[in-house]
């Protein structure tokens, strides 16, 4: 699995951004940012996997996002920008290639990770319904996702 990492974060680098968008990452979380500070998928590996009820497509995510010039600070960037929208306990930590977010939520009796449908691209979707779910933690994703960090 082709998986292009953004760097290495310090752990005084995740306080500051947990300080930053107001959430303390989940271990998991914190482990994969401090290796990789998220990344990008290679398209042409397989990195897909289906979320029910959307049968028409699989999703793929496109990203992992990651602070600093070379990943634009998008962590920040998307938290700070639509962190409220996507609920309390949850960080958005990706993209996939339709448009939708890969967000964790890490508290509560609906936590895991989910692909957000934010656009409402796919009939499911409204604004009662618009979260579906991946896995029960990043840990999970990343086996789903097939990635492997070295």
């Amino acid at each position: 699995m082709a998986f292009k990492r953004n760097g290495l974060l310090t752990i005084e680098m995740i306080t500051k951004i947990e300080n930053e968008i107001g959430h303390k990452f989940p271990e998991d979380y914190r482990d994969f940012l401090l290796k990789t500070n998220g990344g990008r998928f290679d398209f042409e590996d397989n990195h897909e996997f289906k979320v029910e009820p959307i049968e028409e497509e699989n999703i793929r995510i496109d990203m992992l996002y990651g602070v600093g010039e070379e990943c634009d600070d998008l962590l920040i960037y998307m938290n700070n920008t639509y962190g409220e929208e996507a609920g309390d306990n949850t960080i958005i930590i990706g993209n996939t290639l339709s448009d939708g977010f890969i967000v964790y939520t890490y508290k509560g009796a609906d936590s895991g990770v989910f692909f957000w449908d934010d656009n409402y691209a796919y009939e499911f979707s409204g604004d009662e319904y618009n979260a579906y779910f991946i896995a029960k933690d990043f840990n999970e994703l990343m086996k789903i996702a097939n990635l492997k960090i070295e």
